[in-house]
């Protein structure tokens, strides 16, 4: 279906936030293979609290991943080197049944 040649690394925010309220990085991570697509040209995403993000990346996980978004997605940009930064946009894609088959995630 989709190749899976690439790596990310879910870095986890289980140690809640910080005193101005921005998630912290914790040591615990996992890394996933997944299909990363880089955007050629600007898209606007409008999430559920109205806020308008241009992202960067389109990252398709295998399957259902539990993501959340506090938690920072480490990848390789190609350019600027390595990145991690918090997803903006999570998006479950289902088979027919209603089965999550891939985790869709614009960072």
């Amino acid at each position: 279906m989709i190749p899976l040649n690439q790596k990310v690394s879910i870095l986890l925010s289980d140690l809640g936030n910080d005193a101005w309220g921005i998630p912290v990085k914790s040591p615990n991570f996992k890394t996933y293979k997944v299909r990363l697509d880089f955007n050629s040209n600007a898209r606007i995403i409008q999430t559920e609290d109205g806020k308008d993000y241009i992202f960067s990346a389109t990252i398709y996980f295998k399957g259902a991943v539990p993501l959340t978004y506090n938690d920072f997605v480490k990848y390789d940009s190609g350019l600027n080197g390595i990145i991690s930064v918090n997803p903006k946009a999570i998006f479950p894609i289902t088979d027919l049944s209603g089965k999550v088959t891939y985790t869709k995630v614009t960072v």
